[in-house]
């Protein structure tokens, strides 16, 4: 079986599971909402005895639910304790679902920041019947005159919760980049003359600015277009993976021999071990080893460096649908990233500036890549950086993408267990 004829199978393997997985974070998204009603002051209702309705929301079988009661005022125990009640009801079918005090137990589980504090009031893993759901409050007293001024709010949280197929999805997904990692490798290697002959018929500064250019409009493009949502960072990832592909193979002149010696599809070379078994099996058998050492590592360097907002990622993974999207992202796109920044920019610019400083080169335009979806929270950021160097310096120190591209899927396998992880309940 021919080099192209592998490609093909391996890269029809990864898409698959990224199709299916779209579709899986459209439905998703479908099912997540985020109703939070105006601010409402109980003043004008404040007799003996009142109630009022704070929100309402459609919600679907299968539905994890969950109901907040939010108000301008720290609502600390000693002063909100017993003053009134949370009503869960469907109001259609004069059902109330619950009915209970907001005491010192609710109110203990508030989240506060910021003068304004939101207190969880009911929490439903699985609705069982599609209905619209309401959420009130009722007293019998009248209330306390400051209570009764401070403005209150409701909010009804509800998502599809991911189930186990997310993990298959991820698992295909993965597997379908590495055999497309290892078919794209051309194992029998080309003459080192040969290799340099074609390097030099091209200016490596020209290749390598032409591809950040071309990288650089992409990204813009895909910027200003009127989507968001976790769909659309799945679109906007792959799309980005087969700009950054496609511009790698392009500019290196296609997929001859020498060609992908360029790019660096080639066995790694390990000093006094070049070109034998053991060579490939060290160089390969310890990359995802370097790859969970950096995703430990960089964990690290993301708790110790401040942030000073909530990047683009960090909000978009609060949802089971982004979760998934971030982590179809994850174990797709790294192949192509080899390609491009390693392979393509770094074996470009080392005929012009030596190993070490495009290995240099390579990481700064690396991390900016990544620099939209992590704007404030800068630990992030630098534990890109400090995964692009490292990769950097693989793809100097053996000539070949191949051990770094198993590094960054291994790296990036273990944030997409995190991202669903983090959303799955």
């Amino acid at each position: 079986m021919s080099r192209a004829s592998r490609c093909a199978i391996a890269l029809a393997a990864l898409a698959l599971p990224v199709a299916i997985g779209a579709r899986a974070v459209a439905r998703l998204e479908r099912d997540e909402i985020d109703v939070r009603s105006p601010p409402l002051v109980l003043e004008s209702s404040a007799a003996a005895e009142g109630a009022n309705e704070l929100v309402r929301a459609d919600l679907r079988e299968g539905q994890s639910v969950a109901f907040e009661v939010c108000a301008r005022d720290p609502m600390h125990p000693e002063r909100w304790s017993g003053v009134l009640d949370v009503v869960i009801e469907v109001p259609r079918e004069g059902v109330v679902a619950r009915r209970a005090p907001l005491d010192a137990r609710l109110l203990g589980g508030a989240r506060r920041a910021h003068g304004v504090a939101c207190v969880p009031v009911g929490r439903q893993r699985s609705l069982g019947a599609t209905a619209t759901y309401a959420l009130a409050l009722a007293w019998s007293a009248p209330l306390p005159p400051d209570i009764a001024r401070t403005p209150l709010y409701g909010r009804i949280v509800a998502h599809r919760p991911l189930d186990d197929g997310s993990l298959g999805l991820i698992a295909f997904a993965l597997a379908g980049s590495i055999l497309l990692t290892l078919a794209a490798t051309r194992w029998k290697t080309a003459s080192g003359d040969e290799a340099v002959r074609v390097d030099a018929a091209r200016s490596g500064l020209l290749r390598a600015l032409v591809g950040i250019v071309a990288l650089a409009a992409s990204m813009a493009a895909l910027a200003i277009v009127p989507i968001a949502g976790a769909l659309a960072g799945l679109v906007r990832g792959a799309l980005l993976a087969v700009v950054q592909a496609a511009s790698a193979v392009l500019l290196a002149g296609g997929l001859g021999c020498a060609v992908t010696d360029v790019l660096g599809l080639k066995p790694p070379r390990v000093r006094g071990l070049e070109a034998t078994v053991w060579g490939l099996v060290l160089a390969l058998g310890m990359a995802p080893v370097l790859g969970a050492g950096l995703w430990a590592l960089g964990g690290l360097v993301a708790r110790l460096v401040p942030s000073t907002g909530t990047a683009p990622v960090e909000a978009l993974v609060v949802w089971p649908s982004g979760g998934l999207a971030v982590a179809l992202v994850a174990v797709s796109v790294p192949f192509a990233e080899e390609l491009f920044f390693r392979g393509m920019l770094q074996g470009a610019l080392e005929p012009v500036w030596g190993h070490a400083w495009a290995a240099v080169a390579s990481t700064v335009l690396f991390a900016a890549a990544h620099l939209p979806q992590t704007w404030g929270a800068w630990g992030s950021l630098a534990s890109i950086g400090l995964v692009g160097a490292a990769l950097g310096a693989l793809r100097a120190l053996t000539g070949s993408i191949v051990p770094g591209t198993l590094a960054h899927l291994a790296h990036n396998a273990l944030l997409a267990l995190g991202s669903i992880a983090a959303t799955s309940t």
